[in-house]
Parts: C-alpha cells; structure tokens; sequence
C-alpha cells in the first residue's frame, strides 16, 4: 500500500485538508464512524499516522492531537499527515477506562483487528487497514488512564530488524523528553498494541505515554503536542528548523510490575518519579481496621514509573512499576 492510495481513497487533493469518516459498523440508532483528519502538503512521498484515543479517558493525547490538527497547514507540509483523534468513539462517549463498553475488549490488545469480528476488533481492522498500513510511520499518542499515575515515556518495539529498530529508536528520542523504552519480544506482556504490530509490518512506530488519572494538565497534553511538532520537523514532513530538546536521555533496561498478595486498602509509600532502593519499603496493605497485612518492598532499585491509584485492592492487582534505568548520550 502507499501514500498515493490512501490519499485517493479518502479524495484528498494535494494542498488539501479536510475531515473524513472511517465507517465501521452500526448501533441499534446509527452508525458507528471514526473520525479521521488529513492534511496532504505538495510532496506526497512520506506519510505520518497520529492515532490518540485508543483508550477513552487518556485525554491528553487527545487534545494534543485536535492541537497539532488545528495548526498545520498545508503550504507548510511536504508530505501526509493524517490524524485520529479518538480512535475508540464508544469509550470515549461512554468515559470507560481500558475497554469499549459495547463488548468490553480493550482496543490496543486487538490490532490488527478482524473484519468479521466484535465491534473493537472491527475498529481495530479499519484503522489497521485504511490507516496504518499506508503510513511510513506512525505515532500512537495514550497516557495514564483513569486508576493510573506514571510518567511521561516512549516506546517502541524493538523487532531485531536493525534498520527498523533504529528509525523507531531515534523517532522515540526525538519525541520524548527523557525516558524511552524499548521493548524487546522477551518483554511483551500484551499482544495486539498498536505500536507492536505496526512494528511487525516494518513501520517504524513508536507509542508516547503522557498524562494521568483521566486528568487534563496541561503539562502533559505539551508533552504530546511539542513531540508531535519535533518529529513531524524532524521528518522534514513540517516546514520549521527542527530543535532538539536538549535532554537527558535516560533509557529504560528493564520494567517490573509489582502485583498485591493480600486485599485491602493501597497506602503507597513512594510517589511517581521517586528514586527508591532495593528492600525499600513502597507501600502497605491495610485491612478494613487498619492493620497492616502485607508490606510492599521494591526488588531494584530503581525509579517509580507508575501507580495505580484504585485506593481499595484484591489479591492479585497491579499495585506499581519499577524501572530499572541508564543514562544515554544525547541524539546528535
């Protein structure tokens, strides 16, 4: 598939931007469409998917996107950019954490989707399919959803394809602000990720985590937002003199999920972003009359990456995760 097809299936004219609809399916009172955003610039050779709203709540993302939407302008692309904003209609309306409420599957381990299946796995076909699939890359914009807390990353999966892997490397560090995560096959917990499976059809992708808690801050939606305008320049897809961010870079090694062994009320210790030890003491558990039933102790040390902030817990929840981490040389 190419640019060239995608932009003549969804009649955008060079020098265009206009809004389209990807029809997926319908409700028992009307169909069920995603709304996709294009702007095409004179030289139609590259093509960037922005996909944000996967998950209903992770607003930030979001937001970012309607930002960036609003201010390109075709005189100053030289390539494709095509945008959508929530990816997953039915949880966004419906404000539901993880899954779409119409069959409780949740959208990002469902790609590349079925044509034939469940209304997510039919979303999750139509953005692979008609999106995707003619992008030379692709950005997937998420953040914490509403019982999580973490902080701002990238990610990309790395495939052992050195040429794809690195494209996907320098797209995260050009984009992030401090932490990138590559993700090896040894470390995928989840299958059907956008980000994943985008990788595994040689595009390189990567998957930008910013915001927390179904919040709105605007710290985090510029998180998104500055990523998207660096990279888009960075491509040369964005007229303007690309800038690095001038960071620190920090790698992430390695991610460990902290899980309960006993139910109770999560009282953490540590907060998001804290350096901690090993045998540290990062929370409790505490029954209905305040006693403590377990103590949480960190197995590295490390840094807190996120929290989950449920309040009240069942043996066997994700209570937190540690990143193991090691600084990195600035891009050139």
């Amino acid at each position: 598939m190419s640019v060239d097809s995608f932009t003549q299936n969804n009649g955008i004219d060079e020098g265009e931007k206009d809004i389209r609809w990807i029809n997926v399916g319908s409700k028992p009172l009307g169909e069920l469409k995603i709304p996709l955003w294009i702007a095409m610039g004179g030289d139609n050779s590259k093509m960037v998917a922005i996909v944000a709203g996967i998950h209903g709540c992770e607003y930030a993302g979001i937001l970012a996107a309607s930002r960036v939407f609003a201010e390109l302008e075709p005189s100053n692309l030289h390539g494709t950019v095509a945008i959508i904003p929530v990816a997953n209609p039915p949880a966004y309306s419906r404000r539901s954490r993880y899954v779409n409420p119409i069959d409780n599957l949740n959208l990002n381990r469902t790609f590349p989707g079925d044509m034939k299946g469940s209304m997510t796995q039919r979303i999750a076909f139509s953005i692979f399919k008609k999106v995707i699939l003619h992008a030379d890359y692709v950005i997937d914009l998420h953040g914490g959803d509403l019982f999580e807390h973490q902080l701002p990353h990238v990610k990309y999966f790395a495939t052992g394809d050195d040429k794809l892997d690195l494209s996907a490397r320098e797209l995260a560090m050009v984009f992030t602000e401090k932490f990138f995560h590559p993700i090896s096959p040894e470390q995928i917990f989840t299958q059907g990720a956008l980000f994943i499976e985008a990788a595994k059809k040689g595009i390189p992708s990567i998957i930008a985590e910013a915001g927390s808690e179904g919040k709105i801050e605007e710290g985090d939606v510029n998180f998104h937002y500055r990523g998207v305008l660096r990279t888009l320049q960075w491509l040369g897809i964005l007229e303007g003199n690309y800038q690095s961010n001038k960071c620190k870079y920090e790698e992430v090694l390695n991610e460990i999920k902290l899980q309960s062994d006993h139910g109770g009320m999560f009282i953490p210790k540590v907060r998001v972003g804290q350096e901690v030890t090993e045998s540290m003491v990062l929370a409790e558990i505490r029954d209905i009359r305040n006693n403590v039933v377990e103590s949480v102790y960190s197995p590295i040390s490390g840094i807190v990456r996120m929290l989950f902030t449920t309040g009240v817990i069942n043996t066997g929840d994700p209570l937190m995760r540690l990143w193991k981490t090691q600084k990195t040389k600035e891009k050139a």
